[in-house]
């Protein structure tokens, strides 16, 4: 049995208390190695004086720079100022580690998405990772969801990317493909020139959902509405932030917008569990350059919508996860990739003579739902790590597929086909293929009558998706088409 002289003491800190750096930790190595875990002699509120060592896995660093980060902990001289309860365990023994969580998340606003649970992997050989669990509001007396986070590179200087499946619950290719991804990195050698975070599962909401043993992933049953619909658009909050930093007397950069941005998205109140999941996918993600929201169509080709086509690494995203439709422009709904942009596109407009690089964001279609399998998966993954090679963030010189020829278009030019009466639809094209306005793709069958109304295609271009449940309804989307001019558009969300 372990004695009571090496179990983890908890230290409750709640503002006002303070911790006070008063030092290095004797244990920590000179110089500090290179994954530089927090090494500090800090003094709690009662005089204790804990002494954090090198720790193993580097969570106390992670977890203290993202909490200062992110407007849960300021640094300023030697104070280290905590605003909320956050419970630290310090651990003594050979090599000093701590672990710091959130005490009761939840219980204030400020505790909102603060990781409850942090825990550390690291082999010799593959890359070092960190998983944090993120706490959501509860939704109901005894349940409470979180949000797992995989975490590369963390702490390390260079460009930082954001990965995330499974908005759509129901979508489940992201899901298996980002699972891939963390473990080929995990057994890759060597360590990013930068953050990658993965998001696996990004809404345990929607993987809970069932109604009658069928699983329903897309759209919140208690509050209503798509999943990746309403984002918060942080743009009028970064007025203030911004003001805020200059009377700081901070110079306004690239670093400085990222922060006026975390510090936006901190400013937000959730009133329920899906705001504190739409909080804490914002926090993770808005700072990052690079922002890959992956999801599925029904049926489909690869195809990927890409907010920014402009952006220098746009045309590398397309070649590598070989997209075979790739749709530039931003959507008029705040879908997740559009909440990540925005507030780069504000800070252009306010911040003109400062030189700023906005984010690549995308929207990443894999294909349909039916049908998962492990090999294509795996090269999925492999593509995306092609893609990290290709900006800098991994070292390597993975070469993209050769044989896919990509079909580039905007969103005004994208024929969303939509049925005119009430039916069964049977397709007479399937996905990829190349049709001509005007051209017959299927047709409506009422069933009771025999009656039959014909779909037709409104531009010339590569059918890149359909509907998997082929029973439709009037003004319905049934088919998308990229087209290569621009079109007339009907009213209202296509995938509502």
């Amino acid at each position: 049995m372990e004695s009571k002289a090496n179990q983890p003491r908890p230290i409750r800190l709640c503002n006002p208390d303070q911790l006070r750096l008063i030092g290095r930790s004797s244990a920590c190595p000179s110089p500090p190695q290179n994954r530089g875990p927090f090494c500090a002699k800090m003094r709690g509120p009662d005089s204790t004086v804990i002494d954090i060592g090198p720790s193993s896995s580097a969570l106390d660093q992670f977890t203290l720079r993202r909490m200062r980060r992110d407007g849960y902990f300021e640094m300023g001289g030697s104070q280290v100022k905590f605003f909320c309860n956050i419970e630290v365990r310090c651990t003594p023994s050979v090599k000093y580690s701590c672990h710091i969580s959130s005490h009761e998340a939840g219980h204030c606003s400020q505790c909102a998405g603060v990781p409850q649970v942090t825990s550390g992997q690291h082999n010799e050989i593959g890359m070092h990772s960190v998983v944090e669990d993120i706490a959501l509001f509860p939704s109901s007396i005894g349940t409470r969801r979180q949000v797992t986070v995989h975490r590369f590179g963390v702490g390390r200087p260079g460009p930082k990317i954001y990965l995330q499946a499974g908005l759509h619950a129901d979508e489940l290719p992201g899901m298996v493909i980002l699972s891939h991804l963390v473990r080929l990195l995990q057994e890759r050698e060597g360590e990013p020139n930068g953050e990658i975070i993965i998001v696996p599962c990004a809404n345990p909401i929607g993987l809970s959902q069932r109604i009658q043993g069928y699983h329903a992933g897309r759209a919140d049953l208690g509050l209503g509405g798509n999943f990746n619909r309403n984002f918060p658009d942080l743009t009028p909050l970064l007025g203030a932030q911004f003001a805020a930093l200059r009377s700081e007397g901070l110079a306004m950069n690239g670093e400085a917008v990222k922060r006026a941005m975390l510090k936006a998205v901190s400013a937000l109140v959730p009133k329920n569990e899906l705001d504190s999941l739409k909080q804490v996918l914002l926090r993770l993600a808005v700072d990052a350059d690079f922002v890959l929201d992956v999801h599925c169509a029904d049926e489909a080709v690869l195809y990927a919508y890409v907010s920014n086509p402009d952006h220098p690494a746009a045309d590398l995203l397309s070649r590598y996860i070989g997209s075979l439709a790739t749709i530039g422009g931003v959507p008029e709904l705040t879908d997740f990739p559009t909440a990540c942009l925005l507030p780069w596109r504000a800070a252009q407009e306010v911040l003109p003579d400062v030189s700023i690089t906005e984010c690549l964001s995308a929207t990443l279609e894999y294909r349909g739902s039916k049908g998962l399998r492990d090999d294509v998966a795996i090269e999925d993954a492999r593509g995306l790590i092609g893609f990290m090679e290709a900006v800098g963030l991994l070292e390597g010189a993975t070469q993209p597929p050769s044989q896919v020829v990509t079909c580039h278009t905007t969103l005004d030019c994208v024929d969303y086909v939509r049925a005119s009466a009430p039916g069964i639809v049977i397709f007479s094209k399937t996905p990829g293929d190349h049709v001509q306005a005007g051209e017959e793709i299927g047709t409506i069958l009422d069933p009771a009558s025999g009656d039959r109304s014909s779909l037709k295609a409104s531009a010339s271009g590569v059918i890149f998706g359909y509907l998997y449940s082929q029973v439709v309804v009037p003004g319905g989307t049934v088919a998308w088409i990229a087209g290569n001019s621009p079109i007339e558009q009907q009213t209202g969300d296509p995938f509502p």
